[in-house]
């Protein structure tokens, strides 16, 4: 029986191989807004300037999108209350990148309990986000997620539907859940520490 016994120096690695591949096409997904943060409708390839390494290139404007159904589920019971107040800030966000001019936006909110907080062509969507306060101990995220999904089947024809959720991952909430306060006979409390 015969055995080959190859030794490799330690540290050595193979290079992989390199690939080089022309590119001639760069997408470069643009959304242009005012000093006050409305979105600009309406712009032509005259409007923009793109350069490649401080030279000039062509430019093919691509205006060809749908109007966009956005709803927007935010978790809104005591495991996010901390966070409220940063996420009642995103409104404008999302108006300006996601719903656009053309976009209707809806505000779904989740605890115990799921609320269609600003229905589609209704209210105003930063307005029902400052009035978010935090409500119940459970997070029906799946509840939610179908409520949209009902929300978004209702509206009409060649539109993008979107739906994004704003919340706490559920790892995250079995952790706190673990280290909550838990209430003694006596009435004092203990905190599990893991």
């Amino acid at each position: 029986m015969a055995a080959t016994l190859i030794l490799v120096p330690y540290g050595v690695a193979q290079q992989p191989p390199t690939s080089r591949v022309p590119v001639r096409l760069v997408s470069v997904a643009t959304l242009v807004v005012s000093k006050d943060g409305k979105y600009i409708p309406g712009l032509s390839t005259g409007d923009f300037r793109v350069t490649d390494n401080d030279r000039p290139q062509t430019i093919a404007l691509d205006l060809a999108t749908l109007p966009i159904s956005l709803v927007v589920a935010v978790q809104a019971d005591q495991d996010v209350r901390d966070c409220l107040r940063f996420i009642a800030k995103t409104g404008a966000l999302l108006d300006n990148s996601l719903a656009a001019a053309t976009g209707k936006a809806a505000l779904i909110t989740y605890d115990d309990k799921i609320k269609v907080a600003k229905p589609f062509g209704q209210g105003d969507r930063q307005t029902a986000l400052k009035a978010l306060s935090p409500s119940g101990h459970k997070a029906n995220m799946i509840d939610a997620e179908m409520r949209a999904i009902d929300l978004l089947k209702e509206r009409p024809g060649l539109r993008s539907r979107v739906l994004v959720f704003i919340g706490q991952p559920v790892e995250a909430a079995a952790r706190r859940g673990s280290r909550r306060s838990k209430q003694m006979p006596s009435g004092k409390t203990s905190r599990s520490t893991r």
